[in-house]
């Protein structure tokens, strides 16, 4: 006499996976789709703006070079003039 008090048939199987419809799966497969164009929406967005930042920093760096430039020149005009100067005073206390 056996000892279980089953019922005789089909045997469970020892993993029963949930049976989820096929509806869930292609929504959760648009649900992924929709947060991967999400996050490259925002890459796309974040590339913009290094880039836009880049040519900003490049500009800046443009112009500091033409200050600098500038204020050389002033230096060296003024350098001059100082010298001429110089020259003229002593010309005068030469004569």
């Amino acid at each position: 006499m056996p000892k279980g008090k089953g019922k005789k048939g089909k045997k469970k199987s020892k993993e029963e996976k949930p049976s989820f419809p096929r509806s869930y799966y292609t929504n959760q497969i648009e649900d992924l789709e929709n947060h991967l164009r999400e996050l490259e929406n925002k890459r796309d967005s974040e590339n913009f703006l290094v880039q836009e930042m880049e040519a900003k920093l490049k500009q800046e760096q443009e112009l500091s070079q033409d200050i600098a430039s500038y204020l050389k020149h002033m230096i060296r005009d003024k350098d001059n003039d100082v010298f001429n100067m110089t020259e003229e005073k002593n010309s005068v206390f030469d004569e």
